[in-house]
């Protein structure tokens, strides 16, 4: 769930290099981090849950995803961060537009 997405996170920042290793400025520091968290959370949504592009049933892809969101206990902030990763071509199209 989000205790497991979270300890992933925290293995995954621990093995980036440190401070004194990076020797960057604290603006690009957090910047750095911040993009690392969102790689992070995007190639968890990518593996993890099944991409729409228009072609398949909506209301099924709907009802899978939800569960999915359910099992990974992803709050509604989440939820709208990982929908548009998992849309493409007229579906991703039509996304935008609303």
């Amino acid at each position: 769930g989000l205790d497991s997405l979270i300890l992933q996170r925290q293995e995954i920042e621990d093995k980036l290099p440190s401070e004194d290793e990076n020797n960057i400025h604290d603006d690009e520091k957090q910047t750095h981090t911040n993009n690392s968290h969102k790689e992070d959370f995007d190639l968890f949504v990518l593996n993890n849950f099944d991409p729409f592009d228009g072609k398949q049933n909506v209301i099924d892809w709907i009802d899978i995803t939800e569960e999915k969101f359910k099992e990974y206990k992803f709050n509604r902030h989440y939820r709208y961060e990982a929908v548009p990763l998992l849309v493409s071509n007229d579906a991703k199209r039509w996304y935008i537009r609303q």
